[in-house]
């Protein structure tokens, strides 16, 4: 099962989204939540010890456009990357909850989030 929360800032999806991660763990699922928020404040509302060491997803364009396909200037992109190994480099679990962050582009003009976002996806 997969759930998406999107809205306007401000309106609590970042509540909602810990409660319902914490429900469905105590109901015995398998819980990975990812914060795609460009702000990411889940880890502190988790209550995740040394969120720090986190590595924002975001922060591996080199390797997300390999894992992507993407090579320069194409626009095509490998639509079945293989990212499972990601999760042990990319996530942090505490709890039964398993955490993964997204992140920002941090530079203006640092282009799009779109290698990021489609290894995301899968």
């Amino acid at each position: 099962m997969k759930i998406a929360i999107s809205g306007k800032g401000g309106v609590g999806k970042t509540t909602i989204m810990a409660l319902l991660a914490g429900e469905l763990k105590k109901q015995g699922q398998k819980v990975l939540v990812i914060d795609a928020d460009p702000s990411p404040h889940m880890a502190e509302t988790l209550g995740i010890r040394d969120a720090k060491k986190v590595k924002p997803i975001a922060e591996m364009g080199a390797l997300l456009a390999e894992r992507a396909g993407k090579s320069q200037g194409s626009p095509f992109y490998n639509l079945n990357p293989e990212v499972n190994d990601l999760l042990r480099d990319f996530m942090l679990e505490q709890d039964g909850i398993r955490l993964m962050i997204l992140g920002a582009v941090q530079t203006a003009e640092g282009g799009c989030a779109c290698p990021e976002n489609h290894v995301l996806r899968k």
